[in-house]
């Protein structure tokens, strides 16, 4: 779903790599955001998304940037995820972790 919502707004040369990091991020879980490409060119600019991962009862925020290689056909990516428990710190650190 992530992969398909680059490459249907054209940014291609990344989708390998797209795949790959919302495969391991979201593993089944229902997600929902928005993707950003460039109106033009998505195969020569920076792409990213902004996703709202849910599983169970852990809600995860992720934010994805991929940059293609101007030259070969390979990309770039970076990732951050923010998760949120309902429950306090020490219920996480010592229970879930």
């Amino acid at each position: 779903m992530v992969t398909q919502a680059f490459t249907q707004r054209g940014a291609n040369k990344c989708a390998e790599r797209v795949g790959q990091f919302s495969q391991f991020l979201t593993n089944g879980a229902q997600v929902g955001g928005q993707v950003f490409v460039a109106p033009e060119e998505g195969d020569r600019r920076l792409a990213s998304a902004s996703l709202e991962i849910q599983a169970g009862q852990a809600m995860a925020y992720a934010g994805l940037t991929f940059s293609p290689d101007s030259g070969a056909n390979r990309c770039g990516g970076v990732y951050e995820l923010v998760s949120y428990w309902p429950k306090t710190c020490e219920e996480v650190a010592t229970k879930i972790m």
